[in-house]
C-alpha cells in the first residue's frame, strides 16, 4: 500500500467526503461517531472525519512488536 504523507493512501486523500470514499472503498465495515473502519484492504484503515464530513485523518492500525528492522 502506497502512503503519500500529507495526502493519503489507495486513491483516497484528505479532504474527500464520505460518499466519494465509499465509491473507492465501498461501505465501511463499521462506523462510530466521526470514524469509519475498513477491514479491507489489509491492513485495514480507520478514517476520521471532521464535523462537516470531510476526511481529516487516516490511521493504519499496526500490530507489530516494535522489533522491526529498517
Amino acid at each position: 500500500m502506497e502512503i503519500v504523507p500529507g495526502r493519503g493512501v489507495l486513491n483516497i486523500s484528505l479532504g474527500m467526503d464520505r460518499d466519494s470514499i465509499a465509491e473507492v472503498l465501498g461501505a465501511p465495515t463499521s462506523v462510530q461517531d466521526d470514524s469509519a473502519f475498513y477491514g479491507e484492504p489489509d491492513p485495514g484503515l480507520v478514517l476520521r472525519f471532521s464535523a462537516d464530513g470531510l476526511l481529516e485523518l487516516i490511521e493504519l492500525p499496526y500490530a507489530g512488536n516494535g522489533n522491526e528492522v529498517s
